[in-house]
């Protein structure tokens, strides 16, 4: 190997190892690198940057059926044996690590990435990637995408070369599918509607999943890599970069924001070729760049199941290091394994690999039908007066069918307003009969999961149901008078703070008394309360207390601003661990009966101890004669 090409081989295993770390960082720290997902965006542009150029070549030449065959040969050598080998090792441990109910997903998803279509499984079966529910294969979308591209770009570039009868250079051919791609996604974003005809309902998710945007970012890198003359590489940065940030106005996306990020990438990485820095730093981030397939094939697996029994630094740190040597032995044992194999013309048989992985697939999902022998049916059942209960005849089931808002004792006109996610309705019972007892009408506008805000933050379909609905509930406020508006939500990140700031703003001005729950103590450390525990200690009894000294909530920060923040506007507070908590244990199980639903709501008996904060705050008069 020359030394020039050397050279260029430590420079791409440097950016691939600061793609990977983003990646990494990303999960086990997501407060702190929110963004680090984009780590995956790079990856499609090195891959492009790196194969597109001998796909052009290939194509070029006479015997294209045989260089797309090597092609495709080689690149199956390159991916697929360690992912199988990955999955071989996680799916016997996700069986018995992983929680029973996440099973079956995993399954699904481990055998659409078998077919290379994980990154439509995962859309599927998971929804959001950056919704929070953790699956332990949900990353392995973005290889089935990127094996989508190994497949369609040769093709596309054959048919753009017969279709200009030979016309294009390599370069220009993958400047008209480029154009091609752009036109395609911007239609799709002006016109989300056409998802609907393929049975696709949100489209944001969609096309976060989808091999269309990473297409473009693989071409983008096949461009600048074919592109001799820096002055049209950077022309190509303004062009597209004007481009995405329209598309970015129509729709601001993690799909766009990834393909902004691309082209910046490419820009630093073609005017800087020669990256500089700590020599010690360059090497580290060039032997991660060696292994980034496999830190990136084991990163989610190992951080998912760790996570279960672990949320702590020392956990997180851990994890890495457990990361760090399964990758490196992946990447000794089976990457370069295969890979020197194949270049000295050994052949593999990695189609019993892929049997192997099926096999296993096939066996867990009939030990999942027989139910695990009866280890995984036991779940408790406990009442809770939310929609969110898995029987109808929770009391907003039966008192509030889905209307906006839901008014109880609708024969007073001194009226008491609920808002609020599901953290509201666990207290809907108990506000009703007191507000019934003391002459009061009930009107309830809540919704599990969707949390007060009336800013149009953003346009992503996950929330605009929810906006839809705020907008609604801002009529309501100004088109009625209400003698007392009572707020309960989830207060969990720094984004949530800031919306909830403004609607409280908007609520104290609507009424004289406003109230707000601080949230109920929440056991951190009690993560296999009220589901079915992993078969490794599927006899684990939940714990019915915990010390307060030992309740460290870790949105506690973010509570206790918009707390003061509401105390600020003269907005009440009402604090249920009065009731559930005495000076030196908080409750989970008293008076022969569970306080808690599951691990952040309340059960309808836990919601009436509160009764009593809820009647000395709200309801019960003071000496002049006015409410509190």
């Amino acid at each position: 190997m020359s030394h020039n090409k050397v050279k260029k081989n430590h420079q791409i295993q440097i950016y691939r190892g600061i793609a990977v770390t983003l990646v990494v960082l990303f999960h086990l720290f997501p407060q702190e690198f929110p963004y680090g997902f984009l780590g995956v965006d790079i990856f499609f542009a090195i891959s492009g940057f790196l194969l597109l150029p001998k796909m052009i070549e290939f194509h070029s030449k006479d015997n294209f059926y045989t260089e797309l065959k090597s092609f495709l040969r080689k690149r199956i050598i390159r991916v697929l044996p360690a992912f199988y080998v990955m999955l071989v090792i996680f799916i016997p441990l996700s069986m018995f690590l992983d929680y029973p109910n996440s099973h079956m997903r995993f399954l699904k998803i481990a055998f659409s990435g078998v077919l290379g279509v994980a990154n439509f499984a995962a859309y599927s079966i998971s929804g959001d990637y950056f919704g929070g529910d953790i699956n332990s294969l949900n990353h392995i979308w973005s290889l089935s995408a990127e094996e989508q591209c190994y497949l369609l770009l040769p093709i596309l570039i054959y048919f753009a070369f017969v279709f200009t009868r030979r016309k294009l250079t390599g370069f220009r051919a993958l400047i008209f599918l480029s154009i091609i791609f752009f036109v395609i996604q911007t239609i799709l974003i002006y016109k989300p509607t056409i998802y609907n005809y393929f049975g696709i309902r949100n489209s944001s998710v969609f096309s976060y999943y989808s091999p269309l945007p990473r297409l473009i970012e693989f071409s983008l890198g096949g461009i600048f890599a074919l592109s001799k003359v820096k002055k049209v590489k950077f022309l190509i940065i303004f062009i597209f970069g004007v481009w995405i940030f329209i598309l970015k106005l129509l729709q601001n996306s993690q799909t766009t924001t990834g393909l902004l990020v691309v082209l910046f990438f490419l820009a630093i990485f073609f005017r800087f070729k020669n990256f500089k820095g700590p020599h010690t730093l360059l090497n580290t981030l060039s032997w991660l760049g060696d292994r980034s397939y496999s830190i990136y094939l084991y990163h989610l697996p190992i951080y998912a199941i760790s996570q279960i029994y672990f949320n702590s630094l020392f956990s997180k740190v851990l994890t890495l290091l457990l990361l760090l040597l399964a990758s490196h032995f992946s990447y000794i044992k089976v990457e370069k394994f295969y890979l020197d194999g194949f270049n000295i013309g050994k052949k593999f048989e990695v189609h019993k690999l892929f049997l192997v992985a099926n096999v296993m697939i096939l066996f867990f999902v009939l030990v999942i039908r027989l139910n695990y022998l009866g280890l995984a049916t036991t779940k408790r059942f406990i009442e809770y007066d939310g929609t969110g209960s898995d029987t109808l005849n929770s009391f907003m089931n039966v008192n509030c069918p889905r209307v906006d808002p839901c008014k109880l004792n609708s024969f007073s006109s001194n009226r008491i307003l609920l808002v609020g996610d599901s953290r509201a309705e666990m207290y809907s019972r108990v506000i009703y009969h007191e507000a019934k007892e003391f002459g009061y009408g009930l009107d309830i506008w809540t919704s599990p999961g969707c949390r007060i805000y009336f800013e149009n933050a953003t346009k992503e379909d996950q929330f605009g149901a929810c906006y839809k609905r705020n907008l609604g509930l801002k009529e309501l406020l100004k088109s009625n008078k209400y003698e007392k508006i009572i707020v309960a939500e989830a207060i969990y990140s720094k984004s949530n703070m800031i919306f909830m700031k403004n609607a409280l703003k908007l609520l104290a001005s609507s009424s004289k008394n406003v109230y707000l729950f601080r949230d109920i103590p929440l056991f951190q450390n009690e993560r296999f309360f009220l589901t079915t525990p992993p078969l490794i200690i599927w006899n684990y009894v939940p714990k019915d207390k915990i010390l307060r000294t030992s309740i460290n909530d870790e949105n506690r920060v973010f509570q206790n601003d918009i707390y003061t923040f509401a105390q600020n506007l003269r907005i009440h507070l009402i604090d249920p661990s009065k009731a559930l908590c005495d000076e030196v244990f908080c409750y989970r199980y008293k008076d022969s009966q569970w306080l808690y639903h599951d691990a952040s709501h309340l059960s309808s008996f836990g919601a009436e101890k509160v009764r009593i904060e809820i009647l000395q705050k709200v309801f019960i008069k003071t000496r002049d004669g006015s409410f509190n």
